[in-house]
């Protein structure tokens, strides 16, 4: 799992799971199967357009074993990674997904079946055989078909991934250069046009004094008193401010 996460440091790690896939399929299909003579093309063939959906026209033929393997591997890397035409960093994100979302599912069934594993596990102790033994073995060849399963999944998926332009990270939406062009323009314009508009500013009095008396002096200086002068105006702007909020 660490390694998928950390496949943009090492995208060799694709051709070492397709190798894999092509070897396990190998050595579960033919007996003696480093000998490339006792390989079955059509088989092969089979292999590949039922995991990879490919038709393919393999040939074994004149071909050493490791030659052979590495056309297999080319064929499946062809249709997997290779077939996506985008760059290097964004087929690793599908990978990584891919990867991780089926070994995910295939994990948690791994632990269901060891779990089942474990209840009946002791009953092997009644055909007199070890049970840790017994569990230490299945347990383990449990986990190479989990892994096996996994991988050839996954490439399979692969086989099929497709990836929208418009979903492509950092390429959402790629705008014209005229169109910048025109947006910088227009940027200016109104710039300009802001800078030669005439700013009418309001300024609002602000008074500060204390509460008057309707008998006190006028807070304005006037010599009248409060009730004779402002009061009336600054009533009529306390109402018109407590009506707004």
């Amino acid at each position: 799992r660490d390694r998928i996460l950390d496949i943009h440091n090492n995208y060799n790690l694709v051709d070492e799971i397709i190798k894999n896939v092509v070897l396990n399929f190998l050595s579960e299909s033919f007996e003696k199967y480093e000998n490339v003579n006792n390989w079955e093309d059509e088989k092969i063939k089979k292999w590949l357009k039922f995991h990879f959906y490919v038709d393919s026209n393999f040939n074994h033929s004149g071909k050493s074993f490791n030659e052979a393997v590495e056309t297999l591997c080319r064929i499946i890397k062809d249709v997997t990674w290779n077939r996506l035409n985008i760059p290097d960093e964004i087929k690793g994100e599908g990978f990584k997904f891919v990867m991780l979302s089926t070994l995910d599912t295939r994990w948690k069934e791994h632990l269901r079946n060891i779990d089942a594993l474990q209840e009946g596990i002791y009953l092997r102790s009644y055909a007199q055989r070890n049970p840790i033994v017994e569990y230490k073995l299945e347990a383990f060849d449990m986990f190479q078909k989990m892994k096996n399963q996994f991988m050839i999944e996954a490439l399979s998926l692969m086989s099929r991934l497709e990836v929208r332009p418009e979903l492509v990270v950092g390429e959402e939406y790629a705008m014209p250069a005229k169109r910048v062009s025109e947006i910088h323009q227009e940027m200016g314009q109104f710039a300009a046009m802001q800078k030669e508009m005439p700013i009418n500013r309001v300024k609002a009095r602000v008074i500060k004094h204390e509460k008057l008396g309707r008998n006190d002096p006028c807070w304005c200086g006037s010599g009248k008193k409060y009730k004779n002068c402002h009061l009336e105006e600054d009533l009529a702007k306390e109402r018109g401010m407590y009506s707004h909020n």
